[in-house]
């Protein structure tokens, strides 16, 4: 949704890719017939479908994450976790390349003008495919074909960056698959609680974020621990109305109690199935555990009061160190009216 699909939209665009015809016909000195027989060349720029009623009409637009497996190119990626325009998916894209091309990915926490930081990099990259200029920022491309660099706390006044953890593909492979359990004292805990429990909320329409009813359960760190990569959380929930919107957020919480949202996922509640074959799970011991759900969007199934569902919310990729004295908090509501993260 949003920028990528418009971005999708602006490869067959009538005057160039995202316009750039005037500035082609100008460096390759194409004559105004050149220029013509160049445009009349392209396909001609399907229309997208609109809505109406609230009803798609036709097909929706292929998104890049669906297209990613057909690219043949070297590719290097910028993405910050909290990117409001882009969305907190963008790291997902490195897992849906091709395993035989050179593609490099940098992902941090930040916004989304935090890429910038890295632009060296990038621009060694151009260098390297382009011009055949080796650089130590993107290291031995032939020895290493794919590359992921996490990088964490880069976001201070000094503009300064961690060393990053550098690996081979993401979800990074050396990545230690925990679960973890709601308990009734609103913990988290890697056992499961003794006896069975449950929390409630309310949901209230037009209510300020500030008067939200939430659960929240918390999980403090005794020593620096950091996290980096996909999380799942999987509710058993029921509920009075047909329909509702399940709104995940994880926050950090500092000693003088400051709460810093790091990342949300969210998902309406008769929108539960999800895909198998698309959906992404890893191994931890003898069981395969899922990391990703993949909804089809596409078969409502309303709610029955009374009876419990499972639902399978999924949280974006995040990267973040958790210092000693600080606690993980998992809050669940209804969406707020302004975005946390």
């Amino acid at each position: 949704v949003g920028f990528p699909v418009q971005w999708t939209s602006n490869f067959r665009n009538a005057d160039g890719v995202f316009g750039s015809d005037k500035a082609a016909i100008e460096n390759r000195k194409l004559s105004e017939a050149e220029a013509r027989k160049l445009k009349a060349s392209r396909n001609a720029q399907k229309r997208s479908p609109s809505t109406e009623s609230g009803a798609a009409a036709g097909p929706r637009p292929r998104t890049f994450r669906e297209l990613a497996g057909q690219i043949r190119a070297p590719i290097f990626l910028l993405h910050a976790y909290q990117d409001h325009q882009t969305g907190p998916s963008g790291a997902w894209l490195f897992d849906q390349l091709p395993d035989d091309i050179s593609k490099r990915m940098v992902i941090s926490n930040g916004h989304h003008g935090m890429p910038i930081r890295f632009i060296p990099r990038r621009r060694a990259w151009f260098d390297y495919w382009m011009l055949g200029r080796q650089s130590d920022l993107i290291g031995d491309v032939d020895e290493s074909p794919s590359l992921v660099e996490a990088f964490f706390e880069v976001e201070n006044r000094f503009g300064r960056k961690n060393a990053p953890v550098t690996s081979s593909d993401f979800p990074l492979p050396e990545t230690q698959w925990t679960r973890y359990y709601l308990s009734q004292a609103n913990g988290l805990s890697a056992s499961p609680a003794d006896a069975a429990g449950s929390d409630t909320y309310n949901v209230i329409s037009n209510v300020p974020d500030a008067q939200l009813d939430k659960v929240e359960y918390r999980m403090a760190f005794e020593k620096p621990t950091a996290i980096c990569g996909p999380v799942a959380v999987t509710l058993w929930a029921d509920c009075t109305a047909a329909d509702t919107d399940l709104f995940v957020v994880l926050s950090d919480i500092g000693p003088d109690g400051r709460v810093r949202a790091l990342q949300r996922g969210m998902l309406r509640a008769s929108l539960r199935a999800i895909d198998e074959q698309k959906s992404r799970r890893i191994n931890i011991g003898d069981e395969q555990v899922l990391v990703r759900p993949w909804h089809s969007l596409d078969k409502p199934e309303p709610l029955e009061s009374g009876r419990t569902y499972q639902f399978e919310i999924e949280v974006p990729p995040v990267g973040h160190v958790f210092r000693d004295g600080h606690q993980l908090l998992l809050s669940i509501s209804q969406p707020p009216v302004s975005d946390p993260v």
